[in-house]
């Protein structure tokens, strides 16, 4: 029996693998700059909301892109308001919706860029 190894090296499939590998590689830094954009993206919303816990929120969605899910429901489903303190001010609200829009946009066209990367990939090879 071959070893499987040597197989693929004499089909010429071996090195196909690893160039296949190599150019997926941009692909997958896509795919984790992506997942740092979507926990910034949660964070600035949770600060915008004055939640206690953004910190949490933002590092559980950007390690675990289904965190968002949970978080994404419980904010659009509640009717709660921001609560309003002396120390807080206005613009800091518009601030972080900003900044959370914008990193929303990153994280949407990194996924995309990233999707169209394996399909080019996968079509090349």
């Amino acid at each position: 029996m071959r070893n499987p190894i040597q197989h693929l090296q004499e089909t010429g499939f071996y090195r196909i693998d690893w160039l296949a590998t190599l150019w997926l590689l941009p692909a997958l830094l896509l795919v984790l700059a992506a997942m740092a954009f979507l926990g910034l993206c949660v964070y600035n919303d949770a600060r915008s909301r004055r939640n206690p816990k953004a910190a949490l929120w933002g590092v559980l969605s950007g390690f675990l892109a289904v965190a968002a899910i949970p978080y994404a429901v419980s904010v659009f489903s509640s009717r709660t308001r921001m609560k309003e303190s002396a120390d807080h001010v206005p613009d800091s609200r518009a601030a972080y919706r900003r900044r959370r829009t914008l990193f929303l946009v990153l994280w949407a066209g990194g996924v995309a860029e990233a999707v169209i990367w394996v399909v080019v990939v996968i079509t090349i090879f």
